[in-house]
C-alpha cells in the first residue's frame, strides 16, 4: 500500500501471462506495517487505483484475498465492493467464514494454512470454493 496502486497494478499486470489466465487476478489485501490510522484513506485510495486499473485492462474486477479482522480495521465501507469476489481468510474452524464489512458473500475460503496433504512435505492453504466459475474468467 506504500506505492502507488496504478504503478502496483503495472507491474501485476506486466508479470502475468494473460493469454492462458483462467483465474480472475487476485489482490492481497493484509496488514503490512505500513497500515495505520494516519495512512489509512492513502491505501484505500490506491486500492481503489489498483482495482480500477486491473478492470479496465483484464475487463474483469480482480477478487479481493484479505481476513476480516484486517478489512474491517483498515477498510471496512470505505471501499465500494459491488462486483467484487471476496477470498476470506479466516482460520478460527466455524462452519462458515466470518465476511468482512461490505462484502456480501464469499466466493472462496481459505480455511487453513496448516493443512497436512500426503506426498507433501511441510504445511499447505486449504481453500473452499463455493463455485469456481465465478471465479473464473470469461472467454
Amino acid at each position: 500500500p506504500q506505492y502507488s496502486g496504478i504503478e502496483q497494478a503495472k507491474f501485476f499486470l506486466q508479470n502475468l501471462d494473460t493469454t492462458c489466465i483462467d483465474l480472475k487476478p487476485v489482490i492481497d489485501v493484509e496488514w503490512s506495517k505500513w497500515w495505520t490510522s494516519k495512512n489509512r484513506k492513502l491505501g484505500i485510495s490506491r486500492l481503489c487505483d489498483m482495482i480500477g486499473y486491473i478492470e479496465k485492462e483484464m475487463g474483469c474486477k480482480p477478487i479481493i484475498y484479505t481476513s476480516p479482522k484486517f478489512w474491517n480495521t483498515f477498510i471496512g465501507n470505505d471501499l465500494e465492493t459491488k462486483g467484487i469476489h471476496l477470498w476470506v481468510a479466516d482460520w478460527r474452524g466455524d462452519s462458515i467464514p466470518e465476511v468482512p464489512t461490505g462484502f456480501e458473500d464469499w466466493h472462496m475460503w481459505q480455511q487453513s494454512s496448516n493443512m497436512r496433504i500426503d506426498g507433501v512435505s511441510g504445511p499447505v492453504d486449504w481453500n473452499i470454493a463455493k463455485s469456481l466459475d465465478s471465479l473464473l474468467m470469461k472467454p
